[in-house]
């Protein structure tokens, strides 16, 4: 029984540990996939190819990691309410849901100068400046991606054995 029960200890701590790494992971995808969406909203603003709606539809489209923030935006709009308030309460609903870091969040969240009553170069160049802070946190969550993975499977381990010596 005592064995039993020193496995499912173990397997659980383990677990824990690899569901923090995949919680790393996620992160770079999400951020891979804000770049993706970006790219999209960003051409659609400056070819002027479509309204504002349509454009955070396409972006949606273009990244599944980000289509909810992008499909959220686009749902407001059509509810009538204004760009800044649309992007903004998006921002903060999914960022919460997909627990965010505070830095991404702060990003998204700095995008809401572009939406004002500017030409669409204006638009474009608060887009590219997201992009280039994005571009930045994907680099460095890359080079701590691997290690930080590491870490949490081998602490998940780790912790499990040391629970199952004190215990038992």
């Amino acid at each position: 029984m005592k064995a039993v029960g020193a496995v499912c200890i173990l397997i659980a701590t383990v677990l824990l540990g690899e569901r923090a790494a995949q919680r790393e992971l996620r992160h770079l995808a999400t951020t891979e996939g804000l770049l993706r969406a970006f790219a999209v909203l960003e051409s659609e603003i400056a070819f002027l190819a479509s309204d504002l709606e349509e454009a955070f539809e396409k972006a949606a489209s273009a990244a599944t990691e980000t289509s909810e923030l992008f499909l959220l935006a686009a749902r407001s709009l059509r509810e009538g309410v204004r760009v800044r308030e649309a992007w903004l309460s998006a921002c903060t609903s999914w960022g919460e849901k997909r627990q965010l870091p505070s830095r991404q969040l702060d990003i998204l969240k700095g995008v809401t100068a572009a939406w004002g009553p500017w030409r669409a170069e204006d638009h474009v160049r608060h887009l590219r400046l997201a992009q280039k802070l994005l571009t930045d946190e994907r680099q460095m969550l890359r080079s701590r991606v691997e290690n930080a993975c590491r870490l949490w499977r081998y602490l998940g381990v780790s912790s499990g054995l040391l629970l199952v010596i004190l215990l038992y």
